[in-house]
């Protein structure tokens, strides 16, 4: 995938720049896209809210296991009949 701009950050330690672009996950059968940043070797793993509701799951955060998100869709126009 190609990266395709830099993201500053404020760290307790400074500021650092990384990668930002899009990215392709899989979890088991799932797929999904986001946008990410791209860590350095030395960087911490990160997974966040949007990769994981592009793969239809959230986090529970009393188990640390990830579950089903369930699909809700909402008329806020009046359109769907």
């Amino acid at each position: 995938m190609s990266r395709l701009a830099k993201r500053a950050s404020s760290l307790p330690t400074g500021r650092i720049t990384r990668r930002k672009g899009p990215a392709l996950f899989r979890y088991g059968e799932k797929l999904g896209t986001s946008d990410v940043v791209f860590g350095e070797p030395e960087d911490a793993a990160l997974l966040g809210v949007l990769p994981l509701e592009s793969l239809g799951l959230a986090l529970n955060p009393l188990s640390r296991e990830l579950i089903p998100l369930p699909n809700m869709l909402f008329d806020v126009g009046g359109g769907l009949k």
